[in-house]
């Protein structure tokens, strides 16, 4: 056997036992370290599918609370207003009422200053209240889909006033001369309570009086609804009130009159 055979034999040899190898490599699996990396890989995917039904579960549970909240505030939205001022719900029920009819009688004492003392004001803000009935809750909301108590007093208002009235609980207080007496609330008025700390003084909630003790309001636990100002949570809450004045009503609509 000649040297360059014996080179070529050894060669050949070489590869047959590399190939053999390589083979066993493939059949026993990845090496120590790639297989705690697969391992780890699938670990967080299981992880993360987790995560995904748990979030997807959180999801339809609160799309069915809501639903739930939504239905019951339709249905009760009306329960106080029925109690205490029935003409109000007549007026809701009404399909044929428009703000020439006669309706919503105000006491001998009404502030004549607020713009409310007009009948079809006051037709406007009552309808402009039930387009709203039971509509959800949602923080930072103003359509449909969910509002929040400044929302919908800043959508009320300006629909019915036919003037910008935005800004949040606080702002919205800070515009008014404070009436503190509950007695001395009126048709129209607005009212503001405290937040959930009944004892702290930052006006954290706002609402649309109108009379014997009834506001409108977005409730955060039932949406859009009449609620009774004799009721433990906001009779601990309240603060104060504020008067719109037909003065300041009618300035308004003169500035928007002169830009147009």
């Amino acid at each position: 056997m000649t040297r360059k055979t014996l080179r070529a034999l050894i060669l050949a040899v070489v590869l047959l036992v590399t190939g053999i190898l390589v083979q066993t490599l493939h059949a026993s699996g990845p090496p120590a370290g790639n297989k705690k990396t697969t391992i780890t890989a699938r670990k967080a995917s299981a992880k993360s599918n987790r995560h995904k039904k748990r979030a997807y579960k959180n999801k339809r549970r609160h799309a069915h609370k809501v639903s739930r909240v939504k239905r019951v505030s339709r249905e009760k939205a009306l329960t106080v207003l029925r109690e205490y001022l029935p003409e109000y719900a007549d007026l809701h029920e009404a399909k044929t009422a428009s703000s020439a009819t006669p309706f919503l009688p105000v006491p001998d004492n009404f502030d004549t200053r607020s713009p409310f003392a007009s009948p079809a004001l006051r037709y406007d803000l009552v309808k402009n209240i039930n387009t709203w009935l039971g509509t959800r809750y949602r923080y930072g909301g103003s359509s449909k889909r969910g509002i929040d108590c400044s929302g919908f007093t800043s959508a009320v208002v300006s629909s019915t006033l036919k003037q910008a009235f935005y800004g949040s609980s606080r702002v919205q207080a800070s515009r008014f001369i404070p009436i503190f007496d509950t007695d001395s609330l009126q048709f129209g008025d607005m009212v503001f309570f405290t937040g959930r700390n009944k004892r702290a003084d930052r006006i954290g909630h706002v609402a649309i009086f109108l009379g014997k003790g009834v506001f409108a309001h977005s409730s955060t636990g039932r949406g859009v609804l009449y609620s009774h100002i004799t009721e433990g949570y906001y009779t601990e809450r309240f603060r104060w009130g504020g008067r719109f004045m037909s003065s300041h009503y009618v300035s308004a609509q003169a500035e928007v009159g002169s830009a147009n």
